[in-house]
Parts: C-alpha cells; structure tokens; sequence
C-alpha cells in the first residue's frame, strides 16, 4: 500500500497539539524518518545536545529504541531519554500496521529544578558539550506533572489515530480501489452497503464514488451487483447447490428478488441458466 504524508495538514494537527498541551509534537514515517515537527526549532537544552556529533547521535539511538518498542508493543510508550527527558512515541497504524510514529519529547516532570538538573547531570556530565549552557538551558525547559505527561500521552495516541482517520495521509487511488475490491470479495455473502465500505475502509463517500468509477467503470452498488451475479453463475455451473444456497452465498437472501436480479442481469433465470449451459457441455 502506497502512503504519504500530507505535511501541510499534518503539521496544522501538530500546531493544535503543541497549542494544547505546549509539548513539541513530532511525526517520523516507519523508517524512523523525522517528515513533520512543530514548533521547527527544537529547545535550546536539545539542540545543545544536538549540536554536537556524538550526542547527536545518542538521541538518535535513543529515538530508534523507544520506536522499536513501540513498534513490538504496538502501543504507545512513555520513557526518560538518554540525556534525562521525558518523551512518549505512539503508533500511527493502518489497518493494524504501524506505518510511523507520533512523538513529543524536550520537557521535565522534575519539580525542583536543581534536583532535576543533579539527576540529568549525572546522564550527561561526560558529554563533550558546554555544561554551562547546558545547564542554563535546562533551567529554561518547561517543567510539568507526571499526570500532565500521562494526560498528554493519551492525547498524543488519539491524535495518532486520527492520522489514519483524516485526510493527513495519500493514498493512491489503485491501492484502495484494490482494499475495496478485496474487501468486497472477502464479504460478498454479508450486507454490503457504502456506509459500511466507508467505516470498514476508513475512507470518505466521495472518495468510494471517485475511486469506483475511476477503477471499476462504474458506481459501488453496481459493481457490488456484478460481482455478486458473476459469482452466482460460476455457483450454477460448478456445483450442485440448490439456488436457494446460491442465493445466500452471493448476499442476496430473498429467493424471488435473486431469481429476479439474475433474470434481468443475464436474461434467464438461474435454474435456467445451469440447465442450457450444462446441456450446451454435454
């Protein structure tokens, strides 16, 4: 499945969670790719951090174990990092599969900050970098409560979820018309409305037209009807099934509405159909 990212809309999302929790929220795709962030600049306490080679490279390290954790769990976690932050990354999934990460990180439970800075300056006292600045921009980092950093992080696995609900990703129109197809097929014998194609496929209606028409030629509840009647055929010729089962199997239930819909699909009744092609084999 071909996905991408809507960065313009994708970052709006990330504006009105920053707005709300005042967290820096971040999105990587499941390579561990960073593609949306706001605000842009990261705090003065991590781009100090970061601004040097090696310890740019343990945020890096620490980044890929929380995703792979999240990424074995499947549900959001919640950690201190390796220069003493906490951070939380919540999976962005579709259909099941994770397919990025939403993050938000750069801030401090610690409630006294010079008890909080002991405890971050014994993880980074062997860093190469400049303490004094170091130290200077930890004391400029928002402080918040363990509850607010749980609050948040239910937030952030909401916000997730809506990623794949709203229109923040791109898919290709092959690839759902493919989802709806298969979708169809698998379910052919149940009711099949574009409500319930809409819900199940997480996709918008006018979306289930365009790509109906785009790809299959034709409206969805048209095509619902062919599949079903095409399958109704091949069930005449190659079993034994009484058209009653048929009937059932192909999602259309009412004996007479079926015998009705084939007749003017296929211009003869289902019992006629498997008796003349059965005699056109013999």
């Amino acid at each position: 499945m071909k996905i991408s990212f809507d960065t313009k809309k994708l970052t709006e999302l990330l504006k009105d969670y920053y707005i709300l929790t005042k967290m820096r929220p971040t999105v990587f795709d499941d390579n561990f790719v960073e593609i949306a962030q706001y605000p842009e600049t990261l705090c003065d306490f991590c781009a100090e951090i970061k601004s040097h080679p090696e310890t740019c490279a343990l945020c890096k390290q620490s980044d890929v174990s929380a995703f792979n954790i999240c990424r074995k769990t499947g549900k959001s976690y919640t950690y201190t990092c390796h220069a003493g932050l906490t951070e939380t990354v919540a999976p962005i999934k579709c259909d099941g599969v994770i397919i990025g990460y939403m993050m938000f990180g750069q801030v401090t439970d610690a409630q006294n900050k010079e008890a909080g800075w002991a405890a971050v300056y014994e993880k980074v006292k062997h860093y190469n970098v400049d303490m004094i600045n170091l130290c200077d921009a930890y004391y400029r980092l928002r402080s918040t409560t363990p509850e607010h950093i749980k609050s948040a992080a239910h937030i952030l696995q909401a916000c997730a979820g809506y990623i794949w609900y709203s229109d923040c990703l791109i898919e290709s129109g092959d690839d759902i018309a493919f989802r709806i197809e298969q979708y169809i097929t698998r379910n052919i014998a149940n009711k099949l409305t574009s409500d319930i194609l809409c819900n199940e496929l997480c996709i918008s209606r006018a979306m289930l037209y365009q790509v109906s028409r785009q790809n299959f030629g034709m409206g969805i509840a048209r095509y619902i009807k062919e599949k079903r009647i095409k399958l109704a055929g091949q069930l005449l010729l190659a079993t034994d099934y009484k058209i009653s089962a048929i009937a059932e199997m192909t999602g259309i239930g009412d004996y007479n509405y079926f015998t009705k819909l084939f007749k003017s699909e296929m211009g003869l009744t289902p019992k006629e159909y498997r008796k003349n092609n059965r005699e056109k084999k013999a």
